[in-house]
């Protein structure tokens, strides 16, 4: 069994690393606990909402991106205008291969 030393996971500067890695790895939510968890956490009040701001639109944009790749027949313009393009996730037709020329001469 493997024993953590629960003072050095609570220091405020393994907490601040553990963030910051967390921020690294997209990890938004994890960071921001950390964070509140730091003593004085109340002055990182703003760091705080702006993650979670940061957060909600990473999540928005991710719902943007897929609904977008599975649903391409109901993409529209600003106009309302159905959007005629292919998903690019959809398969493509194979190339067809050009036909050979006939040989001179013969």
């Amino acid at each position: 069994m493997v024993r953590r030393d629960s003072a050095a996971l609570a220091n405020p500067t393994a907490r601040i690393e553990r963030a910051r890695l967390m921020l690294t790895a997209k990890r938004i939510d994890s960071a921001i606990g950390e964070v509140e968890r730091l003593p004085g956490a109340e002055a990182a009040d703003n760091w705080i909402a702006d993650a979670r701001r940061y957060e909600a639109a990473q999540k928005a944009l991710d719902l943007l991106e897929t609904t977008a790749m599975l649903e391409p027949n109901r993409l529209q313009d600003s106009t309302g205008h159905s959007v005629d393009q292919p998903s690019p996730l959809a398969p493509t037709a194979p190339a067809e291969e050009p036909a050979p020329e006939a040989s001179e001469g013969a």
